[in-house]
C-alpha cells in the first residue's frame, strides 16, 4: 500500500508530525495528496503545535482580530509559512532582511548647527510593529541648554514616499532627566517624561498618541503631571518605576499623581545614611502584586499591600496618606557588580489564535541579560544569559511573608539564579554599545567584535550588530526540574534552555539553501562596520521581524527580516 491510497484520516493524522517544508514538498511531488495538504486541519495543526505552542514568533497574526475558527485554510496556510520563513532567517548564522528603512529626524532652523544624536529607539507595543518611537539629542552651541526630540513615526506609511517621510507626533523637551514609552499596549498612558522644572523641582508627565480618531492627527496629548523622581526606570499600564540618590525605589500612581509606596533596600552597618552603589536599582519586574528589582549587585523581592490599589479610588480633595517604605521579603546577592542589565519575563505559550498577551496567574520564569562591571574603565567582554526560575508551588491565596516557600521568586538557595549561556562580546573603550532582550528570548546588542576569527576579541575599529535566540518558552525542563538542580554560585555554568534543533534548520522554502545551524547554533551577526563606529542603540520587535538601529549621527535605520505578505 502507498501513501496516496490510505483513507483521509489518516493521511491528516500523519500530516501533523511534518514540518512546514515536507508538507510543501509533498504538495509539489504528488497530485493526489495536494488537495490533504491544503486542508485546514492540517495548517491549524501545524501553525498551533510548532509555532504557537513553541514559543515562535508568528508575524501577523495579532492582525486577526477573529477567533481562529474563522480563519480559512488559506489564512492559515499563510501565516505558517511566513512564520516559518522568519524563523529559519531569524535564526541562521547571516540574517537577510528584506527591507531596509532609513528615518532622518526633523531638521529645525534653530538648529541648524546642533549636533545631533540617537538616544532611544522603540518599537511602540501592541501596535503590530507600525509605529517606532524616537529620541533624538540637539545640541547646539548657541543656546544655553540641550534639546531632546520625541518623534513617532508611521513606518506603514514609508514605502510610499520614503524621501519625504515625516513624523506622525513630536514632543521637544529641555532639561530631560528621564523618560519610558509604556509596556502596556492598552494603557492611555504612551509614554512618561521627567524634566528639570526651577533649581531643585521635579516634574514627570505623561503623553497619549491618539492614533484611531478619524480625521485627526496624531499627536502627544498631555494625560497627566506630577512632582517626579530623579531617574525613571519605566511605566507598565499605569505604575512609574523610579528611583533616586538614596536608591530607594519609588511607585507611583500615573493616573492619580500619588506615591503608593517606597521599596527600602538593605540597610549596612545599621546606618540608614550609608549609601552603596551596588543597591542602585537598574532593572525591575512586576508580577501581580510583587515587584522585583534588579539592582548593581542584589536582587530583592517585594510584596504589595493590597490596600495600595484603594488608593487610585481617592478623589481629589481627600489627602493622601503617608505611602509606606516597604522593605524585602527575598535578596539574593550577585558576586560581581553589573555594568548592564536587561530583563523579560518568558511569554506564556498557548495554543489557541490570536495568541494572548499574558497567561496565567503563575509566574513565569525570568531571563536576564547581564554584562558584569570590572576595575578598569571598560565592562567584561562576556555576555552572561542567566534564568531567575519562578516556585512552582506558588500560590497567592496562600502567600506568608513569614514563610519562603510560598514566594514566587528566591524561595529557597536552590531558586537563586543560574547561568544558562556565556556569549563573547568585546567593547572598545569609548565606542557605543547596547543590549536588548526580547520576550521570545532573543538577545540583541551592540559590540566592537568585527573580526569572525577571534570573536572575543575586539578589533581596532568597527561594529557589530549580533544576536542569539538564547530562550524560547515552552521549551526545555520544567520550571520544578529547574529548580532541583546545584546552583550555589552565579559563575558556575548551567546546560541552561536546550533548544530543538529541528526548529533551527535554516533553509528555504524550495530547499534550494543548504545552510543549516545547529543547536548550539554560534552568534549570529546581523551587520558589520569595518572602518566606522555609527551605531549607539538597538531595539527588537521579535513579532514582526523588525530590528531598529539608532546612529551617533541621530539617524535610525529599521530592518525587516519577516518575508513580505
Amino acid at each position: 500500500m502507498n501513501l496516496p491510497s490510505l483513507p483521509v484520516d489518516v493521511l491528516l493524522a500523519i500530516f501533523i508530525h511534518l514540518e512546514v517544508i515536507d508538507l510543501l514538498t509533498i504538495r509539489k511531488t504528488c497530485k493526489d495528496l495536494e488537495p490533504v495538504t491544503r486542508d485546514r486541519s492540517v495548517w491549524h495543526k501545524a501553525l498551533s503545535i510548532r509555532f504557537l505552542q513553541a514559543g515562535i514568533p508568528i508575524p501577523g497574526i495579532n492582525r486577526w482580530h477573529a477567533l481562529d475558527s474563522e480563519l480559512s485554510a488559506e489564512q492559515l496556510e499563510q501565516l505558517t509559512i511566513r512564520a516559518y520563513r522568519l524563523w529559519t532567517n531569524w535564526t541562521s548564522p547571516q540574517p537577510q532582511h528584506f527591507t531596509q528603512l532609513d528615518i532622518r529626524p526633523t531638521s529645525r532652523a534653530w538648529a541648524a548647527n546642533a549636533r545631533t544624536r540617537n538616544l532611544a529607539v522603540f518599537f511602540l507595543p501592541g501596535c503590530n510593529g507600525r509605529y517606532l518611537l524616537t529620541l533624538s539629542l540637539l545640541d547646539s552651541s548657541e543656546r544655553d541648554d540641550r534639546r531632546y526630540s520625541f518623534e513617532c513615526w508611521d513606518l506603514h506609511t514609508a514605502d510610499a514616499d520614503r524621501l519625504t517621510m515625516k513624523p506622525v507626533a513630536e514632543l521637544l523637551v529641555a532639561g530631560l532627566l528621564g523618560y519610558s514609552p509604556n509596556s502596556a499596549p492598552e494603557s492611555p498612558h504612551v509614554l512618561a517624561v521627567t524634566r528639570r522644572h526651577g533649581a531643585d523641582q521635579m516634574i514627570t508627565t505623561t503623553y497619549t498618541i491618539d492614533f484611531d480618531t478619524p480625521g485627526q492627527d496624531p499627536w502627544f496629548r498631555r494625560t497627566n503631571q506630577f512632582d517626579g523622581f530623579r531617574t525613571t526606570l519605566g511605566l507598565e499600564g499605569s505604575h512609574l518605576i523610579a528611583t533616586e540618590p538614596d536608591h530607594e525605589v519609588r511607585v507611583v500612581n500615573v493616573d492619580s499623581g500619588q506615591l503608593l509606596c517606597s521599596l527600602k533596600v538593605t540597610v549596612m552597618h545599621n546606618d540608614p545614611t550609608l549609601r552603596f552603589p551596588e543597591h542602585q536599582c537598574l532593572d525591575y519586574e512586576i508580577f501581580d502584586d510583587f515587584v522585583i528589582t534588579f539592582c548593581k549587585q542584589w536582587i530583592f523581592l517585594y510584596r504589595l499591600p493590597s490596600s495600595l490599589d484603594d488608593s487610585q479610588d481617592d478623589s481629589e480633595d481627600t489627602p493622601p496618606s503617608h505611602p509606606p517604605r516597604l522593605d524585602p521579603i527575598a535578596k539574593y546577592k550577585w558576586r560581581w557588580r553589573i555594568d548592564t542589565i536587561t530583563v523579560n519575563p518568558r511569554r506564556a505559550i498557548s495554543s489557541k489564535l490570536p495568541a494572548p498577551n499574558g497567561g496565567g496567574r503563575k509566574p513565569p520564569t525570568i531571563d536576564i541579560l547581564i554584562r558584569f562591571d570590572t576595575w578598569y574603565p571598560w565592562p567584561v567582554n562576556i555576555l552572561h544569559h542567566f534564568v531567575l526560575p519562578p516556585n512552582p508551588a506558588f500560590l497567592r491565596e496562600l502567600f506568608s511573608a513569614t514563610d519562603s516557600s510560598t514566594f514566587p521568586y528566591l524561595a529557597a538557595s536552590a531558586d537563586a539564579p543560574y547561568m544558562a549561556h556565556s556569549i563573547p562580546s568585546p567593547l572598545r573603550l569609548f565606542t557605543p554599545s547596547d543590549l536588548v532582550l526580547g520576550p521570545y528570548g532573543t538577545a540583541l546588542w551592540l559590540d566592537a567584535s568585527t573580526d569572525p576569527t577571534t570573536p572575543s576579541q575586539a578589533g581596532d575599529h568597527g561594529q557589530r550588530i549580533a544576536c542569539k535566540v538564547i530562550a524560547r518558552g515552552g521549551v526545555g525542563g520544567s520550571p520544578r526540574s529547574t529548580r532541583d538542580r546545584a546552583r550555589t554560585e552565579d559563575d558556575v555554568v548551567s546546560p541552561g534552555e536546550e533548544i530543538d534543533p529541528a526548529l533551527f534548520n535554516a533553509m528555504s522554502l524550495d530547499g534550494s539553501n543548504s545552510a543549516a545551524t545547529t543547536a548550539d547554533a554560534s552568534v549570529a551577526v546581523m551587520h558589520v562596520q569595518g572602518e566606522r563606529e555609527p551605531w549607539s542603540r538597538v531595539a527588537v520587535n521579535e513579532e514582526e521581524g523588525q530590528v531598529a538601529v539608532g546612529h551617533v549621527d541621530g539617524r535610525v535605520t529599521v530592518y525587516t527580516y519577516a518575508p513580505p505578505v
